[in-house]
């Protein structure tokens, strides 16, 4: 059984679990519009460039080693989306990858991710589920969060529990990663 990770907290990838797949998770609510996509940063904290990321409209990116996957149909009890990360394909110059939500609609009473049901963070390998994550502490008005960074470390890769979150939404995160 994987312990979930705490904010802030992380654990080794085993290179040998590559490619793996971080699968965001939420409960289905009708009239929420969340998008989610993965940044490929440099050890600046910068985005590669302005195609290192894979979203819903853009759903490879830097050769297919960062890939997006639509999550269920929007019927389903469980929404979400996920992103496959070929960690030995990936350029040298991606150090970090920061897995991210953007809310873009919900009810008028929960206009931010503290309201977001169910919200979590799968990472599963070759042999399962490796660690999971669930962002605690998310206040009223923060409508992008970065859930968790898969990051290079001594030769290998771990995964961080973020869970840090921005009340003016995709502008701020994106200025963040150095991006207009």
């Amino acid at each position: 059984m994987t312990t979930p990770l705490p904010k802030g907290a992380n654990t080794a990838i085993d290179a040998r679990h590559s490619p793996v797949t971080a699968r965001v998770h939420w409960a289905h609510q009708p009239g929420w519009e969340i998008d989610a996509a993965a940044f490929a940063l440099d050890a600046q904290g910068r985005v590669l460039s302005p195609t290192a990321v894979a979203f819903y409209h853009h759903p490879e990116a830097l050769g297919g080693a960062l890939r997006y996957q639509p999550g269920p149909q929007p019927e389903a009890d469980d929404s979400g989306a996920g992103f496959v990360l070929d960690l030995a394909a990936l350029p040298q110059g991606a150090v970090r990858i920061a897995i991210t939500l953007v809310l873009h609609e919900a009810p008028a009473r929960q206009q931010s991710f503290a309201g977001v049901p169910d919200l979590r963070l799968d990472l599963h390998g070759s042999e399962g589920l490796l660690a999971t994550t669930a962002p605690d502490g998310l206040i009223a008005g923060e409508t992008a969060v970065i859930l968790a960074e898969i990051y290079r470390h001594g030769g290998g890769w771990k995964i961080r529990a973020v869970g840090q979150g921005f009340q003016q939404g995709l502008d701020a995160m994106a200025a963040q990663f150095g991006l207009a």
